[in-house]
């Protein structure tokens, strides 16, 4: 009766290893297949640009509010959009970066991957324009400095282009455009005292408020001989606003440069 209980231990014994052999060869082939699974998913967000000859005709800027709302909806479409770049993360293969399109430099984001293929030996910049040229891959989630599940509209880069003004600049550029065409008004109130106005509309979309220019005195031969600021708290959008700024100068000619303006909280400035 001995025998046969060591015997029947020694078969126990020898059943266990191989139970343990069996756990072991499924967790490996879960590890695989958790491996495949996450390489398939790194595949579909891939930054590599389209084989396709690059054509900017064959991209449309669409307005950010659409893509934003059913970003899935533009998936595989060929997209422009212009922004300021936000952040800059390097990699050793690709370089992302978060586009501000809004005119505030801060919101309306776009999620932007970048070959090196795309990039060169360039290094962007925060702050700087950008128009990016690309396919969008619908919606990206990252995860925020805070630990917030963020999603915004995703892009891969086709190509850059650098000689771009920022939506804030061009919103600076849309303003200086309304003293530039407005005509100026002398008035000489004696006692070598003059005045001059300029009644001007505010024919952008926004209302403007803490309107900064200066006004620049010109004689005949085209040289600046004086100077004024002048200001305007609101403007809105629409509305006509009388600038007038007294002078000791008999000008020959007026020039309006806008200095800086708020549209909301937002700050503009000029360069």
């Amino acid at each position: 009766m001995k025998r046969n209980d060591d015997a029947t231990q020694e078969k126990n014994e020898d059943k266990t290893p191989k139970k343990h052999r069996g756990k072991k060869v499924l967790a490996v082939i879960l590890v695989i297949l958790a491996v495949i699974i996450v390489m398939a998913a790194l595949g579909g967000n891939s930054s590599k640009p389209s084989s396709e000859p690059f054509d900017p005709a064959n991209y449309q800027q669409v307005d950010y509010a659409k893509v934003a709302k059913t970003p899935d909806d533009y998936k595989n479409q060929k997209l422009y959009f212009v922004g300021s770049v936000a952040q800059v993360i390097e990699g050793s293969n690709e370089t992302d970066v978060r586009l501000a399109t809004d005119v505030s430099g801060y919101d309306d984001m776009v999620y932007v991957k970048i070959d090196n293929s795309v990039l060169g030996d360039n290094h962007l910049q925060e702050g700087q324009a950008l128009g990016v040229y690309g396919t969008c891959t619908g919606q990206y989630h990252y995860t925020s400095a805070l630990g917030v599940d963020v999603a915004i509209p995703g892009m891969v880069a086709d190509q850059l282009d650098e000689n771009v003004e920022t939506p804030q600049q061009q919103m600076v550029d849309k303003v200086q455009a309304l003293f530039d065409g407005a005509s100026f008004d002398k008035t000489d109130k004696g006692y070598g005292m003059y005045e001059y106005t300029a009644t001007i509309a505010n024919a952008t979309d926004q209302n403007l408020s803490n309107v900064s220019v200066i006004f620049g005195f010109y004689d005949e031969s085209g040289t600046r001989v004086d100077e004024t600021y002048v200001s305007a708290s609101s403007w809105a959008a629409g509305e006509n606003a009388v600038f007038d700024a007294p002078a000791t100068t008999d000008a020959a000619q007026v020039k309006a440069e806008v200095q800086a303006f708020q549209i909301g909280d937002d700050y503009y400035s000029a360069k």
